[in-house]
């Protein structure tokens, strides 16, 4: 078997080919490509998206609020997200988008919870009642906030969330959120996001793979972006001996991998 390639466009390329022979397991994936002896693994930010859709779908919310970067990353996810979410039954209530170069995201928070037009209606009504006391008042017809932003930004995003009173909205967030390694100084002010990752990295044993610790012992310290990515290379290294021999299920460092029909691999994570 063939491992790779990793990059997208060169899968693009590959996937002319009408055999494969030896197989290939692509360390990348294309939606609905399927050729005979082409198998596909990836790290896509759309599984991050369905898994942490299926997490607050699960703990009883329909009713999102979805605050995304004003990026290309960020209408990725937007766009699957409201995909994803109109197909499991829920509602999207508003969405804002923020700007991932700023540090102060009170225009697009004040938007999404309403508290603009909590302070429309108060000055329509100063221009009856003179003598009024004014307090902006949350929105409270929403269930949860889906947030993409990385673990900077939500380190920021979250304090402000609870500085406009929102702290009653649990906070549901991509892989991104997290920096790879426990931060309890820096993110304290994070506590209580939900958010979707490979269990290699939530402190999660393997008898086929080195720790986290001791994998860095060995090649450096890295970001969690680097860390997945070498998850997903010791799982493609084991996927040909035991996922494919058997067609069942594998407990790999990146989650829990079944084959599809279609020759691409799903993957299961762990939520924390």
């Amino acid at each position: 078997m063939i491992l790779g390639p990793l990059q997208k466009s060169n899968l693009e390329q590959l996937s002319r080919l009408e055999q494969f022979n030896p197989p290939v397991l692509a360390l990348n994936q294309i939606e609905g490509l399927s050729r005979q002896g082409l198998f596909q693994i990836a790290l896509a930010p759309e599984v991050a998206v369905e898994q942490t859709a299926n997490s607050a779908w699960l703990h009883g919310h329909q009713r999102a609020l979805l605050l995304v970067p004003d990026s290309p990353l960020g209408s990725r996810i937007e766009q699957h997200f409201q995909e994803y979410w109109n197909h499991l039954g829920g509602r999207i209530l508003e969405i804002q988008h923020y700007d991932p170069s700023t540090t102060d995201f009170s225009a697009p928070l004040k938007q999404l919870l309403d508290l603009d037009e909590s302070r429309y209606r108060y000055q329509r009504l100063r221009k009856v009642v003179w003598e009024i006391k004014f307090e902006p008042r949350v929105r409270h017809d929403a269930d949860f906030v889906f947030l993409q932003a990385d673990y900077h930004q939500g380190r920021l995003i979250r304090p402000q969330l609870m500085f406009y009173k929102a702290g009653y909205l649990p906070v549901y967030a991509t892989r991104d959120i997290y920096e790879g390694h426990p931060n309890p100084k820096w993110d304290k002010d994070m506590d209580g996001i939900r958010f979707c990752d490979i269990p290699w990295l939530l402190n999660g044993e393997f008898e086929t793979a080195p720790s986290v610790a001791d994998f860095e012992e060995e090649f450096g310290r890295h970001s969690g972006a680097y860390l997945r990515l070498a998850a997903l290379g010791m799982d493609a290294y084991r996927i040909p001996f035991t996922l494919l021999g058997t067609g069942n299920r594998y407990a790999g460092v990146t989650g829990v991998l079944r084959p599809g029909n279609d020759g691409r691999i799903r993957r299961q994570t762990t939520c924390a």
